[in-house]
Parts: C-alpha cells; structure tokens; sequence
C-alpha cells in the first residue's frame, strides 16, 4: 500500500523545485535544500543529535563494564 504525500511535503518538493528552501521558501544559493539559515539550523540540531547519541552509547558502554567486573 503506497502512503499518501501530505500537503506540507508536496509544498516543500515544489519549493526545491523552484530553486527555494524547503523550510522557508527563500532563494537558495548554496546548499541543495535549504537556504543558508536554515542550512545553519539543520548543521546544528544534527550535531547535538549526534553528541546526545554518543553519550548514550558512552553511558551505555560504561554500565556493560561496571557490571561485568
């Protein structure tokens, strides 16, 4: 059964299409999806994704140990 696109994703591909952001319809110049503002806030939010996942494993990896020996 093949999912149904929503509004909010047919807006973003026509805004891609037209050479604008997907998030915020401004012109883009250097990145392939999002303006340079934008750009900035996903570069950012993916970062701190990616720290808070690596703590976890961190923590995770440390209570293995701890409980091992």
């Amino acid at each position: 059964m093949k999912k149904k696109v929503s509004r909010q994703r047919r807006w973003q591909i026509a805004q891609v299409k037209k050479g604008r952001c997907a998030i915020c319809g401004q012109k883009r110049k250097n990145y392939r999806h999002f303006c340079d503002a934008c750009q900035t806030k996903h570069r950012e939010l993916k970062r701190r994704l990616a720290r808070q996942k690596a703590a976890a494993a961190r923590k995770a990896a440390r209570k293995k140990r701890a409980a091992k020996g």
